[in-house]
């Protein structure tokens, strides 16, 4: 059965031919057999024009490898302590140097992450490692919530330090913050499509990983757009739409086209 995804891909594409549209919507093959394979993490590797088939095999085999190393300290283990190993370790070994709007291949090639690409690992180790979770998305902002034993787990993937909260008063706290608006564009961690548009309403969803990647395009588009390239941002902001149609999203959309 081909994924929602996929399905929801070879609409848009039909859709776009029976309108005459000329231009690519896809930079590469590979970025087109991702969209239609519905795999979040093929998608997420898949926006940057450099990785190809050879490239996602390698940064795949790096991610099974850092699980691998994980699964051998806790074998069958689903605990918290195995949370926490999980998050030390990788961003020791993964997560380098914070830099807006990067992708998840320049997390793997380079080491340089941001609060999107830093979740979105976690994010598929914590799959691999079976254990749920789920993503935040806020104004300026995304970090995940994993659930273990009954217990929750707070990952904030820009805070190498302190960013592993399990006390659940400090999780509240953690949450509120950005509900409230008391952590502001200008001293957030990093931010998501920040191009200094005021939103309608302030965000506050729970995400899956496909639509995080739809966010990954979305911030691709943003500092296209920001760099004057407005036809790259363009196709970028059609494929965030495709795979989260979001308010947010459609609100750049417009603005887009009054520019």
């Amino acid at each position: 059965m081909k994924s929602f995804i996929g399905i929801l891909f070879i609409l848009f594409l039909a859709s776009g031919m029976a309108h005459g549209q000329e231009a690519p919507l896809f930079h590469s093959s590979f970025e087109e057999q991702a969209f239609a394979s519905g795999d979040p993490i093929q998608i997420l590797l898949a926006s940057d024009d450099q990785v190809d088939h050879n490239k996602y095999s390698a940064y795949r085999d790096e991610i099974e490898q850092l699980v691998l190393k994980l699964k051998n300290k806790h074998r069958g283990d689903k605990s918290i302590a195995l949370i926490e190993k999980a998050f030390y370790y990788t961003h020791r070994k993964s997560l380098d140097w914070y830099e807006n709007y990067v992708t998840l291949s320049d997390l793997l090639q380079d080491g340089k992450y941001d609060c999107l690409t830093g979740t979105a690992l976690y994010a598929i180790i914590l799959s691999e490692l079976g254990v749920d979770y789920s993503i935040y998305e806020f104004d300026f902002h995304v970090f995940l919530v994993a659930s273990v034993n009954g217990d929750s787990v707070l990952l904030e993937s820009t805070d190498p330090y302190y960013g592993f909260v399990n006390r659940s008063d400090e999780i509240s706290e953690h949450i509120n913050q950005y509900l409230t608006g008391e952590v502001s564009p200008q001293n957030s961690n990093v931010p998501v499509g920040s191009n200094g548009h005021q939103y309608s309403s302030h965000i506050n969803n729970r995400i899956t990983l496909n639509e995080l990647a739809g966010l990954q395009y979305f911030n691709l588009a943003i500092n296209a757009f920001n760099q004057g390239e407005v036809e790259l941002a363009s196709s970028l902001l059609n494929k965030a739409n495709l795979l989260y149609p979001s308010q947010r999203i459609k609100e750049i959309q417009k603005v887009f086209a009054n520019r």
